[in-house]
């Protein structure tokens, strides 16, 4: 089974971070997976290429995850989220 996987958060540093901890644990876990990154809300809302699993910074500059979380629900988009914050 092959896991899609994306980050969504506007600090590169912690994009990064997130990505290593993905991408360890799925690599232990031996599952197949693909990860997208998206610096923005915007940026997740153009392009909206279908995932798993969401991962997604509470707190950004232009828009927040909480609301990206309620355009998905309104949107009636099914994806799993994980919510992130310092």
């Amino acid at each position: 089974m092959h896991t899609s996987i994306a980050i969504c958060d506007d600090e590169d540093i912690f994009r990064f971070q997130i990505r290593e901890a993905v991408e360890d644990y799925c690599e232990k876990k031996k599952i197949e997976y693909t990860v997208r990154e998206y610096s923005s809300v915007e940026e997740y809302l153009k392009r909206m290429e279908k995932a798993d699993l969401l991962l997604l910074d509470m707190e950004m500059e232009e828009m927040s995850g909480i609301h990206l979380k309620e355009q998905l629900e309104k949107h009636g988009t099914n994806v799993r989220k994980l919510f992130v914050t310092s």
